[in-house]
């Protein structure tokens, strides 16, 4: 699949305006993409079959989202269940029905109550990588945590201030983190018995192509970059070269995933703070068929 630069066919498959969307996934087990609104305590869902979306209240913020591979308890495992980042620390979210329930796993900050958890990726190995940062986005307070299976949690890296991502490469030797406020995307070597090696520097953004955010690595083993302030997707190469670009109709994209059965559709968030009324695709979840 060749990456071609301003060309993507969009749709939108929400028409919303969530404050902070975030964390799309797709769900194997019901075929739905689910997302959140971190700020509007909100959880969505979308059926790409019938093209219906429900949004259902949270108790607390929610920031990102994983589905639990067989790693974990398989009472864990069954649709509606999903490990979170949250103002509770890591969790388990429960969506039965109406209903949605937090139960915390463990909270690795609950003595830094400016911090809070931001996005989070399950790598293959089935540890659950999440970091967090400073509320107010003044301080590098942050840090990426991985939650095993177990219910052991180490540091990964600190000194963050906005951190997205993680994504992983697809035979899982590797995986790629933001640093938003510098737009660096860094690449971090998974180790066989489960460490982490050193980070190096894979891609520098410029600022007048916006922050790096969420992203994913395609089937096609490129990386997709959302921009926040870049109206779009960046592609990367696996040697980091940007190579192409998918534009969206409204500036802070937040993050994409795929398709789980379809590599060539892509969804990404979107937010609508501090977009003015007159952007009516802020906050939307669009739906995008790559060329």
């Amino acid at each position: 699949m060749k990456a071609v630069e301003g060309v993507s066919r969009w749709r939108l498959a929400c028409e919303t305006r969530a404050i902070l969307g975030e964390s799309p996934i797709y769900d194997p087990r019901d075929g739905l993409v689910w997302w959140l609104d971190i700020k509007g305590k909100s959880l969505w869902r979308y059926d790409p079959v019938s093209q219906l979306s429900a949004q259902q209240d949270l108790p607390v913020r929610v920031t990102c989202l994983a589905v639990p591979d067989e790693s974990w308890p398989e009472d864990r495992r069954q649709a509606g269940q999903f490990l979170c980042g949250s103002d509770a620390g890591f969790a388990w979210l429960t969506v039965d029905g109406p209903e949605a329930r937090l139960e915390t796993i463990l909270h690795p900050e609950s003595d830094r109550p400016g911090n809070r958890f931001n996005d989070g990726a399950l790598a293959p190995d089935g540890r659950f990588f999440a970091g967090t940062m400073d509320d107010a986005e003044e301080d590098a307070s942050g840090t990426l945590y991985a939650l095993s299976p177990s219910g052991d949690v180490v540091t990964v890296r600190d000194g963050y201030r906005v951190p997205n991502g993680p994504a992983f490469t697809q035979d899982g030797d590797a995986f790629f983190h933001n640093d938003s406020p510098q737009g660096i995307t860094y690449r971090f070597p998974l180790e066989a018995q489960g460490g982490v090696g050193d980070p190096e520097i894979f891609h520098r953004f410029e600022a007048d192509e916006g922050a790096p955010d969420g992203m994913t690595v395609g089937p096609d083993g490129n990386l997709y970059v959302a921009l926040w302030d870049g109206g779009g997707i960046a592609i990367l190469s696996p040697t980091g070269e940007r190579i192409g670009f998918l534009p969206l109709p409204t500036p802070r994209i937040t993050s994409c995933v795929f398709h789980g059965d379809n590599p060539k559709r892509l969804y990404a968030t979107s937010a609508a703070i501090g977009r003015p009324p007159e952007d009516r695709h802020a906050g939307c979840l669009f739906e995008i068929d790559l060329p």
